[in-house]
């Protein structure tokens, strides 16, 4: 997959590289290149002009996060927690 600009000869060197959304974020805002990250990691920099939204030119996705814990694990608060996560993931 290649965006149109790109296709038009410019060539990618990478520049940096990583797998965390908030590390990337901060390398676009800082011009070193192009964040892929879940639009409300990002809503408050756009909001704020340090980075542009390109979702109108580049492919996205629907993101599903899924929450794993070992069972029976934690005290009365991590579970209450816990509790609360899987009611709001069921309504």
């Amino acid at each position: 997959m290649s965006c149109p600009a790109w296709a038009r000869g410019a060539g990618l060197s990478p520049g940096s590289e990583t797998a965390l959304t908030l590390a990337a974020l901060e390398l676009a805002a800082e011009g070193i290149g192009i964040a892929w990250v879940p639009a409300s990691l990002a809503r408050a920099a756009i909001a704020e002009g340090r980075v542009a939204d390109l979702s109108d030119r580049l492919p996205g996705c629907e993101l599903a996060v899924t929450a794993v814990r070992l069972a029976r694990q934690g005290d009365g608060l991590v579970a209450a927690v816990w509790d609360d996560l899987a009611r709001a993931a069921a309504a």
